[in-house]
């Protein structure tokens, strides 16, 4: 029984034990998440998200958190973790239902298990994603564009039972739909991230005309699809493989991100290289100390980018530095941070410096590529774009098919001829509802912060020993403390938008 607010002192009294009970809770969660996309063990944590879930998710501790709030300067430390800990409360109460988790629990499992077929073999996903960017043979890229419906439209009917489960749990919390209250954490409506989603996909429309003719004159073909995007994309523009060896790519990015000032020998990353349904996973397992990073095997420049952007988690991660496990968690309300300050990590993976430092590279390779992949973002803006408002699509009426719109709009953007849509299914809108504005939100705030070293670190970005300092006092040590859009603004002088991402478009920059 929780006794009723009364000082501050009896306040920080109750919760401290609260927070301590949390951190046992995300510790054990999280490990038991690595153990099992690791192929360490096949339990997921379902007791004790479950537990979890119940210790949070009463009203006795809603009513508490509120009374006690009304008694707490907001700006203070205290007055954040009160928040952080409603918001929590809010999230167990909707997403953390038992209900919810037993279904996707067991989707999850089911998610992680899954090899796609191709050329009557199962393969790694790795693999279908090698296959997609450098087969020559379109009919090959198709059948690994379509690898995963298999699995995906097996799993249609019990991911609509999932999304109406999580609209019904939103409301009975005075939400209109569960992206109402999953964007409310992060300060967005609907509205205001479809805007952005114009936005960022706009530029697309001027481009991809001359890029679709170029393709189709050097291939003799009259229509081009989904399936040929990433083969068009490294065919204008590819780097050697021999440049980027799977075995070496670890100690690559620690050692640039060294030359970025970043205490690399002091930080406690571990790196575990298997197949998974992501291009990489990142656990924080104990912020700052235990954080745990699971990726794919293979070589290629595109893996070395998603080796960056996981040791991006992981170093953001090891470098907070705020005691309590509520201003240390990113758990809700920082999607679109976490994944910009990975995203920002990517920036080394296209910078020319760095590029000219591998071996076979130089100066006139490297600008070429760079030229090349000039439509980088936008296409990535694109496509997250239609996966966002897919997804919101299927919130809105769940029991309706969101694949024909979902294609519709892709031959809208990219001028595609007209073809069989594939599942609507994203993995992410099982195990990250509401998350994939999150790699668009992401980009927004990476070339912001580009902007923001520039301005107040000095140039060049890389080699820059002076940037990893700067990223670790403003953005990093904080953890949670902040809510990050605004902090955005305080920070770089310019509220957060696309303006920054524009600019580098128009610049001609990928």
């Amino acid at each position: 029984m929780l006794e009723r607010p009364g000082s501050v002192q009896s306040i920080e009294s109750t919760l401290r034990p609260m927070e301590r009970r949390l951190a046992q809770f995300d510790r054990t969660i999280s490990r038991t998440e690595f153990e099992l996309y690791s192929g360490r063990s096949s339990h997921a944590p379902e007791r004790w998200i479950t537990t979890r879930a119940r210790f949070l998710g009463r009203e006795e501790l809603r009513d508490w958190v509120e009374s006690a709030k009304s008694r707490v300067n907001p700006d203070t430390v205290l007055g954040r973790r009160l928040e952080l800990l409603n918001r929590l409360h809010l999230d167990a109460a909707s997403e953390q239902h038992p209900s919810i988790v037993r279904l996707r629990t067991r989707l999850q499992r089911r998610i992680i298990a899954f090899r796609p077929r191709f050329q009557g073999r199962r393969v790694s996903r790795a693999r279908i994603y090698d296959e997609l960017r450098s087969n020559p043979d379109a009919a090959a890229r198709e059948e690994a564009y379509r690898a995963e419906d298999e699995l995906s439209l097996r799993l249609e009917p019990a991911v609509r039972q999932l999304v109406a489960l999580r609209n019904d749990r939103a409301r009975a919390l005075g939400f209109r739909d569960y992206p109402e209250l999953r964007l409310r954490f992060e300060g967005l409506s609907v509205s205001k991230l479809m805007s952005l989603c114009r936005a960022t996909a706009a530029p697309l429309r001027t481009a991809i005309g001359a890029w679709r003719g170029e393709f189709l004159a050097a291939t003799g073909r009259n229509e081009w699809f989904p399936w040929d995007l990433r083969f068009a994309q490294e065919r204008r523009a590819a780097l050697p493989l021999r440049a980027f060896p799977g075995r070496s790519m670890i100690p690559a990015v620690r050692a640039a991100l060294s030359l970025w000032g970043l205490p690399m020998r002091r930080l406690r990353i571990r790196v575990s290289r298997r197949d998974i349904p992501f291009a990489g996973l990142t656990f924080a397992v104990r912020v700052p100390s235990d954080i745990r990073i699971l990726i794919p095997p293979n070589g290629g420049w595109e893996w070395y980018v998603a080796g960056f952007h996981e040791f991006g988690h992981a170093v953001h991660f090891s470098l907070i530095r705020q005691t309590g496990h509520l201003l240390r968690s990113t758990d809700v309300g920082f999607s679109g941070f976490v994944e910009g300050i990975a995203d920002l990590f990517e920036e080394l993976a296209l910078n020319p410096r760095w590029l000219e430092g591998r071996r076979g590279l130089n100066s006139s390779t490297v600008r070429a590529f760079r030229v090349g992949r000039s439509l980088e973002h936008v296409v990535r803006a694109a496509i997250t774009s239609n996966w966002v408002a897919t997804e919101l699509d299927l919130y809105r009426k769940p029991q309706a098919d969101p694949a024909l719109k979902s294609s519709h709009r892709l031959r809208e953007q990219f001028g595609f001829g007209t073809f069989v849509p594939r599942s609507f299914l994203q993995v992410t809108y099982v195990t990250h509802p509401v998350y994939d504005q999150s790699y668009l939100l992401s980009l927004l705030f990476r070339k912001q912060l580009v902007h923001a070293l520039s301005e107040q670190v000095g140039d060049p970005l890389w080699p820059n020993p002076r940037a990893g300092p700067w990223l670790a006092e403003k953005w990093f040590a904080p953890g949670a403390r902040f809510d990050w859009i605004p902090r955005v603004r305080e920070v770089t002088g310019r509220p957060f938008g696309a303006g920054a991402f524009l600019e580098s478009v128009r610049g001609g920059e990928p």
